[in-house]
Formats: structure tokens, C-alpha cells, sequence
């Protein structure tokens, strides 16, 4: 019994080394975890930061801006807006 008592409060690793305990594992696995969910939506970003972009110069820049008859403009962003 005394060995299990030991081993329940010793710190000590097998080499003699002491350890901070199983919380360092954790915190750092919770690290790795975070920047694991961060990069991974990353792609997503770009992509809709993309289409924002293209929906922007499109509708805006070219229909709005640059197109003066109304008819053109409507028959323009209605075809886009159905694709």
C-alpha cells in the first residue's frame, strides 16, 4: 500500500525527473486543440472573404455604379441573383 500512496502523490517520472503534473499534458493539449479549430476555418474565411469581394464589385461597382439604364441594371442583377 505504501508504493500506491507513493506513485498517487510522487511527481516523479521514470527517469527521476520531476514533471509538472498531468496538467501541463492537458493545458497543452488544449493549445494544440485551439489552434487546430482556429486554422482549420481559416479556408472558410478566404472563401467567403472571396465571394463578399466578387458580390461587391459586381453588384455595386458594375451594375450600380458603372450602367446607367435601369432597365439594363435590373435585368442584370436579377440574372445574377438567379444564378
Amino acid at each position: 500500500m505504501s508504493s500506491r500512496v507513493h506513485s498517487q502523490y510522487s511527481h516523479a517520472g521514470r527517469n527521476g525527473s520531476v514533471s509538472s503534473g498531468p496538467s501541463f499534458g492537458r493545458r497543452l493539449r488544449r493549445r494544440c486543440d485551439l489552434c487546430i479549430r482556429v486554422f482549420k476555418w481559416l479556408p472558410v474565411v478566404f472563401i467567403v472573404s472571396v465571394l463578399a469581394w466578387g458580390y461587391y464589385a459586381y453588384v455595386i461597382q458594375l451594375n450600380l455604379i458603372n450602367i446607367d439604364s435601369i432597365a439594363v441594371k435590373i435585368l442584370y442583377l436579377s440574372l445574377f441573383h438567379v444564378i
